[in-house]
C-alpha cells in the first residue's frame, strides 16, 4: 500500500516511487502478521533492493545495569538465554520487574503515581508506559486514567461516511465498533490538561 501511494504521489512507477524508505526495528520483536502465513520481508520481491545496515552502539544503554538488561533481552530473543523450565519455555523475570496484580487500578497507580501533580512535566510522562499485548487492554488503561483524572474532558469521534451503494453491506455501527491495529478508536476521550503535554 505504501509503495502504491508513493508511486502515485511521485508519478513514478519505480519501487516506492524512487523514494528512500527505511525499515527499522528489531526483527526478533516483530511477530508474523498473517495467521498461519509464511510471508517474510526476506521473501518479498523488494528484498533484492534492500540494503541492510545495523547500529553499532545502543545509545539508550549507557549504564551497566541497562547494558546487562539489554544483553539479557538480546539473549532471550536469539534463544541463547537459559530458561527456567525447559518443558514450558518459561523465562523467569526478576521480582523487581514484576507487579503481581491484575487490577488496572493498581497498575496505573504504580506506573503513574502522583499523576495529578506531575501531568505538566513532559519528561515525567515520557518516562512511563503501560505495555500490553492487546489494544483492548491499552484502551482500558487509557480510559481508566482519564476517568480518574477529574479534569475537563472532551470526546471526539472519527468522521465516517459510507457510499450509498454499500450502505447496507457495512452498517455504520459495525464500522464504528471495529478496532483495527495502528488506528485510533472511533470515539476517543481526551483530557484537556493531559493532551497539552503529550509528546
Amino acid at each position: 500500500m505504501l509503495g502504491c501511494s508513493l508511486r502515485n504521489i511521485k508519478a513514478n512507477e519505480s519501487l516506492f516511487g524512487e523514494v528512500c524508505v527505511i525499515f527499522v526495528g528489531d526483527w526478533k520483536k516483530v511477530p508474523p502478521v498473517d495467521k498461519y502465513g509464511s510471508g517474510a520481508l526476506k521473501t518479498s520481491y523488494i528484498w533484492s533492493s534492500v540494503t541492510e545496515s545495523s547500529l553499532k552502539k545502543n545509545m539508550r544503554v549507557r549504564n551497566s545495569s541497562d547494558a546487562t538488561s539489554a544483553v539479557k533481552c538480546s539473549d532471550i530473543g536469539s534463544g541463547q538465554y537459559s530458561i527456567s523450565d525447559s518443558l514450558r519455555n518459561v523465562v523467569r523475570i526478576r521480582p523487581g520487574f514484576v507487579l503481581e496484580t491484575s487490577s488496572i487500578t493498581e497498575i496505573c497507580k504504580f506506573v503513574f503515581n502522583d499523576l495529578s501533580k506531575n501531568y505538566k512535566i513532559a519528561s515525567w510522562l515520557c518516562s512511563r508506559a503501560v505495555i500490553s499485548s492487546t489494544n483492548e487492554v491499552v484502551n482500558n488503561v487509557n480510559e481508566h486514567i482519564i476517568h480518574n483524572f477529574h479534569e475537563e474532558s472532551r470526546e471526539y469521534c472519527s468522521l465516517n461516511t459510507i457510499d450509498e451503494e454499500n450502505y447496507h453491506q457495512y452498517p455504520q455501527d459495525f464500522l464504528n465498533n471495529l478496532h483495527p491495529s495502528a488506528l485510533p478508536l472511533h470515539k476517543i476521550k481526551l483530557e484537556t490538561k493531559l493532551s497539552d503535554n503529550a509528546p
